[in-house]
C-alpha cells in the first residue's frame, strides 16, 4: 500500500505541477501581450513626435531660401547698399541687417510676409532691419 500512496502522491504532484505550469504559461502570455501593446503605443507616440519635429525643421529650412529669393528678386532690395539676412525657426522668420531707407525696410517686410501668406505658414515675421543711409 505504501507503493500505492507514493504513486498517488506522485501523480497528484505532477498534476498540480502541470496546472501550475499552465497558469504560469498563461501569465507569461498575458504579460507579453501587455508589454507588446505598451511598446506599440510608445512607438506610435515616438513616431508622431518625430513627424511633428521634422515638419517644423522642414518649414524652417524651406522658408529661409524662399524668403531670401523673393527679397533678392527685387532690384531695389538687391543692392550693395542693403544687407538683408533671413533666418527662420519653426515659430518666426527674422529679417536682420540693414537697408538704405524706411521704404526698403517696409518693402522687405511686405515681400517676406507675402511668402508666408502664400505658403499659409504660421510663422510670425520679425523685421529687425536697421535703416542706414550710406
Amino acid at each position: 500500500m505504501s507503493k500505492w500512496i507514493r504513486m498517488s502522491a506522485l501523480a497528484l504532484l505532477l498534476g498540480l505541477g502541470a496546472v501550475g505550469c499552465q497558469n504560469t504559461a498563461e501569465g507569461v502570455k498575458e504579460d507579453a501581450q501587455q508589454t507588446g501593446q505598451k511598446v506599440s503605443e510608445a512607438t506610435q507616440k515616438a513616431g508622431e513626435s518625430i513627424k511633428e519635429g521634422t515638419a517644423d525643421i522642414g518649414a524652417a529650412t524651406t522658408l529661409t531660401p524662399d524668403v531670401k529669393s523673393a527679397i533678392t528678386a527685387d532690384p531695389q532690395l538687391n543692392d550693395p547698399k542693403n544687407r538683408i539676412d533671413v533666418d527662420s525657426t519653426d515659430e518666426a522668420v527674422h529679417l536682420k541687417g540693414h537697408v538704405a531707407s524706411n521704404e526698403l525696410k517696409k518693402k522687405a517686410g511686405e515681400i517676406a510676409q507675402g511668402v508666408l501668406n502664400k505658403r499659409n505658414a504660421k510663422n510670425k515675421l520679425s523685421n529687425e532691419l536697421i535703416v542706414e543711409s550710406r
